[in-house]
């Protein structure tokens, strides 16, 4: 039984590491987007806002809402409203 728990918990483990590590590259997905346009951005930022674009992902019936999210905090970021929606649609249409 001791084993079972063990088991459990490495894998459980290894699961939040790969979640961990796919917001990251997210993230830096996002920050390459935006550093095309010549704008800089902080990380930490980035993968923050797609976290917060997941959670309104689950909650809401459709996909766009962590685009909607995204968008709207990368717009504080870049230069303008056009540019980070710009980002987000470049990201969309390259398959992230």
């Amino acid at each position: 039984m001791k084993a079972d728990k063990n088991f459990r918990m490495k894998q459980t483990t290894k699961r939040w590491a790969a979640g961990i590590l796919d917001a990251h590259e997210r993230g830096a997905y996002l920050r390459m987007m935006i550093q095309a346009q010549g704008t800089q951005a902080p990380l930490l930022t980035l993968v923050r806002l797609y976290l917060i674009g997941m959670f309104f992902n689950n909650v809401l019936p459709s996909r766009f809402g962590a685009d909607v999210v995204r968008a709207y905090g990368a717009a504080g970021l870049a230069s303008g409203k056009t540019r980070s929606v710009a980002s987000v649609v470049m990201d969309r249409l390259v398959g992230a």
